[in-house]
């Protein structure tokens, strides 16, 4: 006898009564961290990143679930029913300076980065029922760079100077934009212009008082370099040295070394203003003393013999 009444007790004689079924859940999550060496594996010994958004899309690529890494770069999502899923770190909110380390590196699942290196998003992940998946991570590697400066005087022409300053990138990374030149001129100078010789369409330079400031707006990559020539005038005798310095977006940080950021270059004094000092041999004025010399020895020649003609 069955009484059609579902309760799946013991004494319950209706063996009619479906079964239930509780499908465990998933989860899925890991890790974001500073790749130090750049491997893109995560070492030991390598820092979480926290404050990192992280969103969760289903196989159709439909939010499904957000989090953000805890204090040690760790995120987690849980209570996943079975099915296909992908993690999006979200780029825009790494720390600035920094960027997503190479792709899957290595043959170890749990230690590589799997974040694509510009939209953040990982390949597809299918989880089965009571999974959990704590391999899905980012590397980040902090941007570095080298800028050195190397300032000359160019030329000289009466009492105007050109003055070039030569900005060049060591790398490994892209110095981030702006990059900031300024050349405060010393009293002894008067400012004509300014202009990038080899970026002028991304360069900008602007004057207050002795200062002048050039400005590049976009990154400059490694291996790559900036020339920016100052006009000036002089006034007085006295030797002259200008001084620039140049600095990316970010200041120091990211520079691997702090002290060649300036350059100075030094203009010789002279004997008269506005003329350039006779520091050698000059061949032309040589020829021309030694014909004034020999005309004057054939004047005299021909006067000695004009005179013998006479007597």
């Amino acid at each position: 006898m069955t009484d059609n009444v579902i309760d799946n007790t013991e004494s319950d004689e209706d063996d009619q009564d479906p079964a239930l079924v509780t499908v465990p859940s998933a989860e899925l999550g890991d890790t974001v961290f500073v790749d130090t060496n750049r491997d893109g594996i995560q070492d030991p010994d390598e820092a979480g990143v926290p404050d990192v958004s992280v969103t969760l899309l289903d196989g159709e690529g439909n939010t499904v679930g957000a989090a953000t890494t805890d204090a040690q770069g760790m995120y987690l999502f849980t209570d996943l029913a079975p099915g296909d899923y992908q993690v999006r770190f979200e780029t825009a909110t790494i720390p600035e300076g920094t960027r997503v380390t190479l792709t899957d590196q290595g043959s170890d699942d749990a230690a590589d980065s799997d974040a694509d290196t510009v939209t953040g998003l990982t390949p597809v992940v299918t989880l089965v029922a009571g999974e959990s998946n704590l391999t899905i991570d980012m590397g980040v590697i902090v941007e570095e760079h080298d800028l050195t400066l190397l300032k000359s005087v160019k030329s000289r022409t009466g009492n105007t100077v050109v003055w070039s300053i030569a900005v060049a990138n060591q790398g490994p990374d892209a110095a981030p934009a702006p990059l900031t030149l300024t050349d405060d001129l010393p009293a002894a100078l008067t400012f004509v212009s300014a202009a990038s010789t080899d970026r002028a369409s991304e360069t900008s330079c602007t004057q207050a008082g002795q200062l002048i400031t050039c400005i590049l707006g976009s990154d400059l990559a490694a291996n790559e370099s900036w020339t920016v020539e100052i006009t000036t005038t002089v006034s007085g005798t006295a030797a002259v040295t200008n001084t620039a310095d140049v600095r990316s977006r970010d200041g120091q940080q990211g520079e691997q070394i702090l002290g060649n950021k300036a350059g100075q270059a030094e203009l010789a004094a002279t004997s008269t203003p506005g003329v350039i000092p006779f520091t050698g041999s000059n061949s032309g004025l040589l020829v021309l003393l030694g014909l004034l010399l020999m005309g004057g020895g054939v004047g005299i020649l021909l006067n000695e013999r004009r005179r013998s003609a006479l007597r």
